[in-house]
């Protein structure tokens, strides 16, 4: 166990700030992908060029957005609970200051 535990929480509060902004940027253009993919019904074209890539990338395509939208969550709860784990921090450090006497 380390002696010293230091954490600077502005600074880790501004990280999970960010991580959640990325995924909910993240958020917003994986819905935007859906949107297109929902308003065109052959993404890759209906010829003799389109049809077989589709047979070829269409599964890929699905799990990768898939795979996005797990990225999205991770993001977002990760920011949430690194926050409230700050938060948690130095509530815990307040209250053992608090408990800090003379002949600590």
């Amino acid at each position: 166990m380390a002696d010293e535990t230091r954490v600077d929480p502005d600074g880790a509060r501004r990280m999970f700030r960010v991580l959640g902004e990325i995924g909910r940027d993240l958020d917003v253009a994986l819905s935007g992908v859906h949107n297109i993919r929902s308003s065109v019904v052959e993404p890759w074209g209906n010829d003799e060029y389109g049809k077989p890539f589709a047979g070829q990338r269409e599964e890929n395509a699905k799990g990768t957005l898939e795979g996005v939208g797990f990225v999205v969550e991770g993001l977002i709860g990760l920011s949430e609970e690194g926050r409230g784990a700050i938060d948690e921090f130095e509530k815990l450090d307040d209250e053992n200051s608090n408990n800090l006497g003379p002949d600590s």
